[in-house]
């Protein structure tokens, strides 16, 4: 089972720093914290708010709706 973890650890961490190079978001984010991190990661590596399109619906941070930043 090692190699299992190995395995998924570095997979997350590639898909991660595949997500901070995107220029826009497209995917779900309401079961994934993949997927908000790599929004993060990705904003801080474009220095900017980049799109995002969630394919879940509604999308909050904290209990807080994030619409504001998706327009």
């Amino acid at each position: 089972f090692p190699s299992h973890d190995k395995h998924y650890t570095e997979s997350c961490l590639i898909d991660l720093y595949m997500l901070s190079k995107c220029q826009g978001f497209v995917g779900g984010m309401r079961h994934s914290e993949y997927g908000v991190c790599g929004w993060f990661l990705q904003m801080i590596e474009q220095k900017a708010i980049t799109p995002y399109y969630n394919l879940e619906g509604e999308f909050e941070l904290d209990g807080y709706p994030i619409v504001m930043l998706l327009n």
